[in-house]
């Protein structure tokens, strides 16, 4: 094998595949030694030539192993969301080419292999922002807290904003703006200022020479900020977890596809390889005999 440069053919066939998971199988691929399979395997390989020579691609890059995620316990987060929604895309552009390679039976054998779940990508998009952030759309049930959420945030600010003007605070005011502590809007009061205003205090400056009270009048609709960003919580964390069961129960299948898409990366790596220094699926026969014509070393 070594003197053959087996391993180093290997790496060849690696080099043009996609992913870590194609590349894996090859690596790991071993000589067969039954007639049948390896004149099948060859014929599959050939196919795939033929299909990488007029320009009928698929790419991989984007493939990633989700057995780990599998493994663990709890719904999943954006980036694990992300990377399942990329391996169902992979599937879905894979399987929509199934008639083009109606003239390649083997290789469109393997193409059928694919069970496409377009609604997988569809959620990941309809639940997330580029940013990873849940859209307000992720659920008509969100749709309608977030409202109320803009709805009491801008309540609160418009009354600070008059708080502000009033001629009342105006010497106990630091600073002329309304911000947030502890997720409650608050105003900044000069500490001995702070008896003077009726409010809550939530916190002190680090120079300790402003004191950032809640106001009496805003506290009710800071709670009901408080209970709405709750129901908030709750909703998202529900999303999630019904994505997350939609995408487990069918965790075989899931990886099903990942293993025949793993096999498609592989395959095109030795297509590629096999166009490059043009070679041609070999007649096979089961009798002792070798006869070589035009033979070179691949490498």
């Amino acid at each position: 094998m070594s003197d053959l440069e087996y391993q180093n053919l290997l790496t060849h066939i690696a080099d043009r595949c996609n992913s870590p998971l194609g590349r894996e199988l090859a690596m790991a691929l071993k000589p067969r030694s039954n007639l049948a399979e390896i004149s099948k395997a060859q014929r599959l390989i050939g196919d795939f030539q033929e299909a990488q020579a007029h320009g009928l691609e698929l790419y991989f890059e984007e493939l990633s192993d989700l057995n780990p995620l599998f493994e663990q316990q709890g719904i999943f987060d954006w980036e694990e969301f992300r990377i399942i929604a990329q391996n169902a895309e992979l599937s879905v552009v894979a399987a929509s080419k199934t008639e083009a390679f109606k003239d390649l039976p083997m290789a469109q054998g393997r193409i059928k292999r694919l069970l496409p779940m377009p609604d997988i990508m569809q959620g990941f998009s309809r639940i997330f922002d580029p940013e990873g952030e849940v859209l307000d759309s992720a659920s008509p049930e969100l749709t309608q807290i977030r409202r109320k959420i803009s709805a009491i945030r801008a309540r609160v600010q418009k009354t600070m904003q008059n708080m502000l003007a009033e001629p009342r605070l105006e010497n106990y005011l630091q600073d002329r703006f309304v911000t947030q502590r502890d997720d409650r809007f608050v105003l900044p009061i000069k500490e001995s200022a702070a008896p003077f205003v009726n409010g809550i205090v939530q916190s002190r400056s680090a120079s300790k020479s402003t004191v950032f009270i809640e106001p009496a009048e805003i506290v009710p609709m800071n709670n009901e900020l408080q209970l709405a960003k709750q129901d908030e919580k709750r909703e998202i964390y529900r999303i999630l977890s019904d994505f997350t069961q939609s995408i487990t129960s069918r965790k075989d299948a899931i990886l099903r596809n990942q293993k025949n898409l793993a096999e498609l990366d592989f395959l095109y790596g030795c297509a590629r390889f096999g166009n490059t220094v043009k070679a041609r699926v070999p007649i096979m026969q089961d009798t002792a005999a070798l006869e070589l014509r035009g033979a070179r070393h691949p490498l």
